[in-house]
């Protein structure tokens, strides 16, 4: 194997892109990205993005 050239996101970075999920039994589109920037927002969000995810107190515990 050979490092020669540009690899996957590398090549047609503008090109749009689709980003495929495992349903069990195959892979199927699940979302579509304009470009290799958005992919890359969806796919690896940033951690201020997932802190409005997680609860700062449990319901149950109060």
């Amino acid at each position: 194997m050979t490092s020669d050239g540009p690899k996957g996101s590398h090549l047609n970075p503008d090109a749009p892109r689709v980003i495929p999920r495992w349903n069990g039994c195959a892979w199927e589109p699940h979302e579509f990205a304009a470009n290799l920037t958005e992919s890359q927002r969806v796919l690896r969000p940033r951690v201020e993005t997932l802190s409005a995810y997680v609860p700062t107190r449990l319901s149950f515990m109060s």
